[in-house]
């Protein structure tokens, strides 16, 4: 997935005109390290949001199924992956 995330960084970073040329200028060093560092910071962002993602599913999950603790939550979360699997195989 972050493979995915990186690609699509990159190609965030390059002008529209430059995919499409047949013989594109090659880029100065200053140039690439200027896309090098905003694609990490792309990805630093990206990495960030999804962690904050995920905690507010945690939220959610333990709002919905009012589990009262940590050990109780990965357990109600492990029998719901197991209904969802069992479905899926029939």
């Amino acid at each position: 997935m972050f493979t995915t995330l990186l690609a699509l960084a990159v190609l965030s970073c390059t002008p529209a005109g430059e995919i499409g040329d047949s013989d594109p200028e090659p880029a100065t060093l200053d140039e690439t390290i200027e896309r090098l560092d905003r694609m990490i910071l792309t990805s630093e962002k990206m990495l960030e949001d999804l962690k904050k993602m995920h905690h507010n599913s945690e939220m959610i999950f333990r709002a919905v199924t009012g589990c009262p603790s940590d050990h109780r939550c990965e357990e109600l979360k492990r029998d719901i992956e197991e209904q969802i699997d069992a479905r899926g195989e029939k």
